[in-house]
């Protein structure tokens, strides 16, 4: 039997559920200002962060403090437009 592999889902803040896209996280670290391929490596950690809490629902302000944190390991003068959303 195949184990079927559940979508994670993103709770936003008008409540409404997405399926959990790290490719949006990895648009959103390079406009940040990284390199593409540091994005790409900051979004996979990300991911990882998110797959390794287990459940099957997130915030989106979960993901966006994970993601802050990734980008002042990078950077640690990460521009406020990206951390105060």
């Amino acid at each position: 039997m195949i184990e079927q592999k559940k979508k994670i889902k993103v709770l936003k803040k008008d409540g409404s559920l997405e399926d959990f896209d790290p490719g949006k996280i990895a648009r959103v670290i390079k406009t940040a200002g990284l390199e593409t391929d540091q994005a790409a490596i900051s979004a996979a950690k990300v991911a990882q962060w998110v797959k390794d809490q287990n459940q099957p629902q997130i915030t989106s302000l979960e993901i966006r403090g994970r993601v802050i944190k990734e980008l002042q390991k990078v950077n640690q003068h990460t521009p406020p437009k990206h951390t105060q959303h």
